[in-house]
């Protein structure tokens, strides 16, 4: 995907509404999987996945991982 979105000039997939949605679609814009994700962010492939499923919501602290992550802030 990294190589497309270069190509491209932007980004073709949707940003998305919600939180999940957002991380999921800058993960795979990026081209990690989940659980490589996870390991750039420093926690458990499942509290990833979890966000992403919108099932839990990161703490303020994990949102800094995230966005550090995503180089975002």
């Amino acid at each position: 995907m990294p190589a497309i979105i270069q190509f491209l000039g932007c980004n073709p997939l949707p940003a998305g509404s919600s939180l999940a949605e957002r991380l999921a679609t800058a993960r795979r814009a990026l081209g990690l999987s989940q659980r490589k994700m996870a390991g750039k962010l420093g926690v458990d492939p499942a509290t990833l996945m979890g966000w992403e499923a919108g099932r839990h919501q990161p703490t303020e602290k994990s949102l800094d991982l995230i966005a550090r992550a995503l180089q975002i802030r």
